[in-house]
């Protein structure tokens, strides 16, 4: 009288579960205050493979293949299918293993998901010292696919071939002229120096006095500016004077002139298009926001990127950085990837 509600029982158990209890003696169901023993001659088993699995039969072995893939699985697959062409270009490229550099990658969908989930994996295993993501990639090399129906088009060049290429630009020269050493505010008596086009400076200060110093004295000389800030774009005009130049601020709140801290592909692409259309100064004053919303490894390769976009167009990029909220060994990699430090 309990068959239908054994037999519907059972079906909801897990199968070892009760092929072991069957097999021990003691495999037991409780219906309607009653205890019922299930006995081997009770129940019969039969195995199905779940959906997309294959058996294989081979001597002394059943293999099991599984050919479900997860969106894991799936953009590490799209990932290896990127590094193989980098690969093919290095090749192209004749480059030595240990040689590093340049990439641009344009492409979207699966593919543009995949880059940014592997970007670290590509990076290390390709030898990039930077790899960006842009609208159109340009390089030494560049070569296009359709891969996952979408379009996939990668450039490369070499390291060094980037800072061979910057073009002198005589408007930044001429700002070439005395920058103080030592802000106002702090009382000491100036000194001069001169900033180059091409190159990358990171000023150690705990305020961005300093680095808004030459900035300024930059921007007097008649070139464009570009100031990403933390300090809110109206005070911070007011208060070193830098009026005439491009402002955003870097904020979570959102807004006009606003940038994330964590959109670093943002960044990216505001500055490298500044330099291309205007080949100015950029101050980034935020680096540590930058590396308490991001990691480190990330930040660095954005400031690789931005170093080497200042070199090819003749630009100058400064970055105001307090090293005492970065630890010896961060300090260590950051001033390995300026050209000189202030």
């Amino acid at each position: 009288q309990w068959s239908g509600k054994i037999a519907m029982m059972l079906r909801a158990r897990p199968a070892a579960e009760v092929i072991s209890g069957i097999k021990k003696g003691s495999y037991t169901l409780g219906i309607e205050g009653q205890t019922i023993k299930i006995e081997e001659d009770m129940v019969s088993f039969s195995y199905t493979l779940p959906r997309n699995v294959a058996q294989i039969d081979v001597k002394s072995a059943t293999l099991y293949v599984d050919f479900n893939m997860d969106r894991k699985l799936e953009l590490e697959s799209l990932s290896r299918e990127v590094m193989r062409r980098i690969q093919k270009m290095r090749k192209d490229l004749g480059l030595n293993v240990d040689e590093f550099v340049i990439a641009q990658i344009s492409t979207s969908g699966s593919l543009l998901e995949a880059i940014i989930e592997w970007n670290s994996t590509i990076a290390s295993e390709c030898r990039i010292r930077s790899l960006n993501i842009v609208d159109r990639a340009e390089g030494e090399i560049r070569e296009a696919w359709r891969i996952d129906q979408n379009e996939l088009v990668i450039a490369l060049s070499r390291e060094n071939a980037i800072r061979k290429e910057a073009p002198e630009h005589p408007e930044i020269e001429a700002a070439q002229a005395a920058v103080p050493e030592e802000t106002a505010n702090d009382g000491a008596e100036e000194e001069t120096m001169e900033i180059e086009t091409g190159e990358t400076y990171a000023i150690f200060e705990d305020r961005a006095d300093k680095a808004m110093a030459i900035f300024r004295s930059v921007l007097e000389g008649g070139v464009p500016g570009f100031l990403l800030t933390r300090e809110y774009p109206d005070k911070i005009k007011k208060k070193y004077g830098v009026a005439d130049c491009t402002v955003k601020w870097l904020t979570g709140v959102g807004g006009e002139n606003t940038v994330k801290p964590n959109d670093l592909e943002t960044i990216s692409l505001q500055v490298n298009s500044f330099f291309s259309k205007e080949a100015g100064v950029a101050l980034i004053d935020g680096i540590e926001y930058l590396i308490s919303n991001n990691s480190f490894s990330t930040v660095v390769r954005l400031l690789q990127y931005l170093r080497d976009a200042a070199a090819k167009t003749g630009s100058i990029l400064l970055l105001s950085v307090n090293p005492q909220s970065m630890n010896e060994k961060d300090l260590t990699v950051l001033q390995k990837e300026v050209d000189r430090i202030i």
